[in-house]
C-alpha cells in the first residue's frame, strides 16, 4: 500500500479554456487502485477512484475478456433477448453473478433438475440467492409463486441440515425495465422477492471490474424488494 499527500503549492497549474486545472504526478508502483481525496482548509471537498485500464481488479472480469471483451456479448443477451431464447438470458444472467462474485448453479439448464429454481447464487459466506429469470412479466406462468415455494423448500433443507442462520433471498430478474413491470410489483413486495430489472442490470453489469463483492450485493439486493428503499450503494470508478 503506497500513501501520499501534497499541499496546493506542489501541484502544476495549466490553463485549460476558461478552466484552471492542477495536476501532479505520484508513483503508486504496480497498485491496481489509487483512492484520491480532495480537502480545502482542512475541509473534504470530494474523493474517488482510479484504476490503471490496464490491470484488473476482478480476476473473473480478466477471464470473461478473453471471450468477450467489452462485454458486448453479455451486454447483448441481457438487455435485447431473443423471445425463443430465454435460456440464453438465463445462462447471461449465471455469467453476470459469477462475475460479482457468486458460486453459481444454473438448475435450469439441467432437463431433470428445471421444477427446481433456474439459478441458485451463493455468497462466500454462505448467503443464498434464489433466482428466477423472465423475458417477459414477473408473474408469467406464475413465476412469483414457484419461486416463493422454491425458496421456502431451500430454506427448511439448510435448516434441517444446520445452516438455518443463512439468509436466503428469493429474486426474479427481468431484462425489463421497473415501469414495465409495475403491474407485478405488488405481488413480488408482499413475498418479499427482490426484483431485478433492466437500470438494474446495467448498473450490475457496470461493477463487474471492481474487487468482486457478492455479500455486499446479497445485502444491498434487499433494497430491490418493492415498497423497501430501492437505491443500491455502488461505487463508481474512473479509469
Amino acid at each position: 500500500m503506497v500513501r501520499a499527500s501534497i499541499t496546493g503549492d506542489k501541484l502544476q497549474w495549466a490553463d485549460e479554456g476558461d478552466v484552471r486545472v492542477a495536476f501532479h504526478r505520484i508513483s503508486v508502483g504496480e497498485a491496481l487502485l489509487v483512492q484520491a481525496f480532495l480537502s480545502y482548509d482542512r475541509v473534504s471537498l470530494h474523493q474517488w477512484w482510479i484504476t490503471d485500464p490496464t490491470k484488473h481488479l476482478n480476476p473473473r472480469h480478466a477471464i470473461h475478456q478473453a471471450f468477450d471483451q467489452e462485454q458486448e456479448l453479455l451486454r447483448r443477451i441481457l438487455f435485447t433477448p431473443e423471445t425463443d431464447k430465454p435460456y440464453a438470458f438465463e445462462g447471461a444472467v449465471s455469467a453476470l453473478l459469477s462475475l460479482l462474485g457468486f458460486s453459481v448453479a444454473n438448475y435450469g439448464r439441467i432437463p431433470k433438475l428445471q421444477k427446481g429454481p433456474d439459478i441458485v447464487a451463493v455468497t462466500p459466506l454462505g448467503h443464498v440467492a434464489v433466482v428466477e429469470c423472465t423475458i417477459g412479466l414477473l408473474n408469467e406462468n406464475d413465476k412469483l409463486a414457484k419461486l416463493v415455494q422454491r425458496t421456502k423448500l431451500i430454506k427448511t433443507k439448510l435448516a434441517e441440515a444446520g445452516h438455518g442462520r443463512l439468509e436466503v433471498q428469493a429474486t426474479i430478474v427481468t431484462p425489463l425495465s421497473r415501469g414495465e413491470v409495475a403491474a407485478d410489483l405488488e405481488i413480488a413486495g408482499e413475498h418479499g422477492i427482490a426484483v431485478v430489472c433492466k437500470e438494474d442490470l446495467e448498473r450490475l453489469v457496470s461493477q463487474v471490474a471492481l474487487p468482486p463483492n457478492a455479500d455486499r450485493l446479497f445485502t444491498d439486493s434487499r433494497g430491490l424488494i418493492p415498497g423497501s428503499n430501492p437505491s443500491l450503494p455502488f461505487v463508481r470508478v474512473e479509469k
